[in-house]
């Protein structure tokens, strides 16, 4: 690691000997190894925090100890590093550990997905919380933080009530970001199709209301 380092210290200097033809893969390339450093950093916090090590430091959180090793999380995302590390050692969250371990999911969208799923997870009914939580690691996969939100606020707009959002027969306004793809699309439809198909043998309820806000309101649906 300590050679991989040096060897990239003097980049910036020398990139310019990249042919301009290469510089579209080459940025690819460091894309790739960033990933990977930051799948490994998830890793190696993982061992730290299950073997006892950052508990016998003298920091005095995960967080600290982040930040004592890695100086550059004095910027922020210590805090979410921990979380997500965290949270792929817990047995409900299956897929998170091999999606961010990985280096399929970086930890800013793990982190934007699991609170998106927290918010959902105790309204939804035991037979549907797998299908979600397999669509918000799909869609976390390929696209960013925005898009995963679409994913809460469709599930939302479909079958229940959030604040703003009406339920069923009125008008469902869902926030849109103006740069979804049709890819996104299908990734959303993919996981309310499954909900769907699922329903026939196991039909779920959904509480989608902030609790306090309006009388508590249940959708009987397909979700």
């Amino acid at each position: 690691m300590a050679e991989a380092s040096a060897a990239l210290a003097d980049l910036s200097e020398s990139v310019h000997a990249v042919g301009n033809t290469e510089l579209e893969v080459f940025f690819g390339e460091v894309d790739d190894l960033s990933r990977q450093l930051e799948a490994a950093r998830a890793a190696i916090l993982g061992q730290a925090l299950s073997r006892g090590v950052v508990a016998q430091s003298d920091r005095a959180n995960p967080t600290s100890w982040v930040i004592g090793c890695a100086p550059s999380y004095r910027a922020g995302g210590a805090a979410q590093l921990v979380r997500v590390t965290r949270a792929t050692q817990a047995v409900r969250n299956t897929g998170l550990a091999g999606a961010v371990l990985g280096a399929r999911v970086g930890v800013r969208n793990a982190a934007v997905a699991l609170t998106q799923m927290d918010k959902l997870r105790p309204r939804l009914k035991d037979e549907a919380v797998a299908t979600v939580w397999a669509g918000f690691l799909q869609i976390a996969t390929d696209h960013g933080p925005d898009q995963i939100h679409e994913l809460r606020d469709k599930l939302i707009a479909t079958y229940g009530h959030d604040g703003g959002v009406p339920t069923p027969p009125g008008p469902a306004q869902v926030r849109v970001n103006a740069k979804t793809c049709p890819l996104v699309e299908d990734a959303v439809d993919l996981v309310l199709g499954r909900l769907r198909a699922g329903a026939h043998d196991h039909p779920v309820d959904v509480d989608v209301m902030r609790p306090g806000r309006e009388p508590r309101h249940t959708v009987s649906n397909v979700l």
